[in-house]
């Protein structure tokens, strides 16, 4: 696709050259030690690597997206996770990732820039009740916020909260799932942006 395209919203670019680069990451995993109703496992990582010729998706002015090597840059962050089991009843799993970027381009207006399309927060949330696996209706969050749609940082998207909720029944042992999903509850498709994110007067 970043090579020949979609024929639709992404253009290919069959110049680009491969990406190179390493990353190191360091992880704990805590199952937390309560009660017999209660099951808590705790996930913490951090990571730090180093990207050469990165492949980006940048914004045209058709509102197409190409890809394209944006030279050497800079990636660390840390994510968090905690998964619950209340009483084999109710599951939870939630995950929280804090992303830092900095572009080292060559290139003054994007130099020490965030990369575009990597946001510097991910929040993932998902709650279920369930019986015996048969029947399982939960509800699911999402939230990303800044996060750049081009090199430049000129365009910066809007927080992106979406809600979902689900239900999944599994007939008997053996039987398929089928499930029902339904997302972005609140209907949200429109958020107010500063005409010009350079002037908060604006």
């Amino acid at each position: 696709t970043e090579l020949f395209g979609d024929r639709g919203l992404v253009k290919g670019n069959e110049e680009l050259v491969p990406e190179r680069g390493w990353q190191a990451d360091l992880g704990l995993r805590l199952e937390v030690p309560g009660p017999d109703w209660l099951h808590a496992v705790v996930d913490t990582m951090g990571f730090v690597g180093e990207r050469r010729d990165l492949i980006a998706m940048i914004t045209t002015s058709q509102q197409t997206l190409v890809p394209i090597n944006i030279g050497r840059a800079d990636v660390r962050g840390i994510e968090a996770g905690l998964e619950l089991d209340l009483g084999g009843w109710v599951d939870s799993q939630t995950s929280l990732t804090f992303t830092d970027t900095v572009n080292r381009s060559s290139q003054d207006e994007w130099a020490g820039n965030q990369l575009p399309r990597i946001p510097k927060v991910e929040l993932y949330q998902a709650t279920s009740v369930h019986w015996r696996e048969l029947v399982r209706v939960g509800h699911t969050f999402s939230f990303i916020d800044g996060n750049y749609w081009d090199a430049t940082n000129w365009y910066r998207a809007a927080p992106r909260p979406i809600h979902g909720a689900f239900v999944r029944v599994r007939p008997g042992a053996g039987a398929p799932d089928f499930e029902l999903e339904v997302l972005n509850l609140a209907n949200t498709t429109v958020q107010v942006m500063d005409r010009n994110p350079l002037d908060p007067s604006d």
